[in-house]
Order: structure tokens, then sequence, then C-alpha cells
């Protein structure tokens, strides 16, 4: 079973290289083109089904399985998770908002909606 989950994870991550170089050629061609970028999109449908299906198959599947086992005591691990979590997005909104309005000021808006326009904005 271990091999043929390494083959199957090496798969992925060649056809992952794959798609990966792909969507770069794409999104990094000047001028952009949106048809190509429509089909490169409409290629990726049908993983994106299989994939969507093997998730919620996968997830009803170890639900069922869970209900034979008692549950685990995470109290602790997950107290300490959270608090993780709390103080990470505390920080991120402070950075990210002192960044942005610092740029703003600097800037002002025009400045930064300049920015959209750029190769390297996935924004616009």
């Amino acid at each position: 079973m271990s091999i043929v989950f390494f083959l199957i994870f090496r798969g992925h991550q060649i056809v992952s290289l794959i798609y990966m170089e792909e969507f770069k050629r794409i999104a990094f061609t000047s001028p952009f083109r949106h048809d190509e970028a429509s089909r490169f999109t409409g290629t990726l449908q049908g993983l994106a089904l299989y994939v969507s299906a093997a998730y919620v198959i996968l997830i009803f599947t170890i639900k069922l399985v869970m209900t034979r086992f008692k549950p685990f005591q995470l109290t602790t691990a997950l107290n300490l998770w959270n608090t993780w979590l709390a103080v990470f997005s505390i920080l991120g909104s402070f950075f990210t908002t002192v960044a942005l309005f610092t740029e703003i000021k600097n800037h002002g808006l025009v400045g930064w909606c300049l920015l959209l326009h750029t190769p390297f904005c996935f924004c616009a």
C-alpha cells in the first residue's frame, strides 16, 4: 500500500509541476490572454471534481471509522493551537494595517492602485 501511495504521490508531483509551469506561462504573458486562461482553467475542472469527490468520501469514511474509537483528550493542545492562531491573526492584522496606512500616507490611494497593474500582482 505504501508503494502505491508513493507512486500516486510522485505522479501528483509531476502533474502538479506541469500545471504550475503552464500556469506561470499563462499568468505572466503580456498582454494577458483571457481565452487561453479560460481554456487552461477548463482543463483543471475534471481534476478538481475528482479531488473534491475523493475528499468528501474520505471525510465520511474517517467519520465512520472514528465512531468506533474513544475520543482523544485534546483540550490542552486545542487551546494552545487556538491561542497561537489568535496571536498570529492579531499580529498579522496589526502589521498589515500599519503597512497599508503607511503606503497610503506616503503614496496615496493612486500609488497603491497602480501596483495592481504590475505583472507581480494577482489582484487585478
